[in-house]
């Protein structure tokens, strides 16, 4: 999967490209005729896009291809004005005539733009409308179904904690474990949150290194879903959530007294289910070694 700002450097040089190829040519024809499209040629040529559409982003709902479609009208207009605008700089004429000629009249051009605007598109498109949730839940109680009429979940064990191969013990502690899985290439970022949504230990790439409160508070809010079912709370002890959102996947595991969330690549693989176990296993024994102390003796610790 292309990261969000791939797919936005990418939109721009194509449609620079597209932009200015014509430009180029200009004024030859390439042996073909003379144009003479309207406006109302702009309705075919949402409905080409839509067809386009279909083959091409399949699991999008007919509401948001015919939205597509629409989208992509409007951006072949907004590059075939650009190019227009460049005609009127480069080689004379009144802006709006040029304009004008370019979107209708300028065979080559409007082939081009037509052809290539719902391919330069399509992965923003993938990117905006991407969505999907997906929860995983593991009970600690396996009774819990039987006794909640009309009311399952799944039961899967988390991977096993592999070899951590370089990281020793005397490593571990919670920024430890949130950059170990920062390690791996396909995490996003990596949290350690507590029941009230606060941050304890963080780590994350450059681009989402201001997301952190953001990303906790969703934390929360997701695991706390199942306390409003009519079900008894108690009788699900939720340990694993998987949440597909448009910034990528967003794993939550409890540990310990605390959550970790991890947001990674939609692809990122389930060898980061690994690190993630690995990390959880990091954070219980540090709190355990740190903290248990304290707190059988009643006193309230923060976390540090």
């Amino acid at each position: 999967m292309i990261s969000k700002a791939a797919v936005i450097r990418q939109t721009i040089l194509l449609s620079g490209a597209i932009s200015v190829f014509p430009l180029v040519i200009y004024p030859s024809r390439f042996g073909f005729p003379p144009s003479s499209l309207s406006p109302a040629f702009a309705i075919a040529e949402w409905a080409l896009y839509v067809l386009i559409f279909l083959a091409a982003l399949p699991k999008l709902s007919w509401r948001r291809k015919l939205a597509c479609g629409g989208l992509t009208v409007l951006y072949r207009l907004a590059v075939g004005a650009v190019l227009g605008a460049l005609v009127a700089v480069m080689h004379g004429g009144s802006l709006p005539k040029m304009i004008w000629f370019c979107l209708w009249m300028y065979t080559p051009a409007v082939v081009l733009h037509v052809a290539f605007a719902p391919f330069v598109l399509r992965p923003v498109f993938g990117q905006v409308w991407r969505r999907g949730v997906r929860f995983a839940m593991n009970s600690g109680r396996d009774t819990a179904a039987a006794r909640t009429p009309g009311f399952s979940f799944s039961t899967s064990s988390p991977a096993a904690p592999a070899s951590r191969g370089r990281l020793e013990l005397n490593e571990i502690s919670f920024d430890a474990a949130t950059s170990w899985v920062g390690e791996f290439s396909g995490v996003r970022m990596s949290l350690i949150v507590d029941e009230d949504g606060l941050v304890v230990s963080q780590w994350s790439r450059q681009t989402y290194s201001q997301d952190a409160d953001f990303w906790a508070a969703v934390t929360v809010e997701t695991t706390r879903f199942h306390q409003r079912w009519p079900a008894d709370p108690e009788l699900v002890d939720l340990r694993r959530l998987e949440v597909e959102t448009g910034a990528g996947r967003l794993v939550v595991r409890r540990a310990g007294a605390f959550w970790l969330a991890v947001l990674t690549e939609a692809d990122a693989g389930e060898l980061v289910s690994v690190r993630i176990a690995q990390a959880v296993e990091m954070i219980e024994k540090h709190y355990q070694d740190r903290y248990h102390t304290v707190r059988s003796t009643g006193l309230e610790v923060s976390h540090v």
